[in-house]
């Protein structure tokens, strides 16, 4: 079997045969109802911003700082 090399959430991802693989995963009440709830409407705001800016051809810098504070977010999210 050969090395698989795939790419998620910028990160490349390897799968080599016969090694160790962690596996991470987020129970379903490990994040209180209200702030999901929160950090979703604001992923929900921050992606639609993104994708007015990228329709009414906004600058570049414009798009890349939402992208960037889309990713702070959803990281954010993601270790609470």
């Amino acid at each position: 079997m050969e090395k698989k090399e795939f790419h998620r959430a910028n990160l490349p991802h390897f799968q080599q045969p016969g090694q160790a693989y962690f596996v991470t995963w987020n129970l379903q009440d490990a994040i209180p109802a209200k702030a999901l709830k929160d950090y979703t409407e604001k992923l929900k705001l921050l992606r639609n911003n993104i994708d007015y800016s990228l329709k009414e051809n906004q600058p570049k810098e414009k798009i890349d700082a939402l992208r960037f504070d889309y990713n702070i977010l959803r990281k954010k999210m993601m270790k609470a």
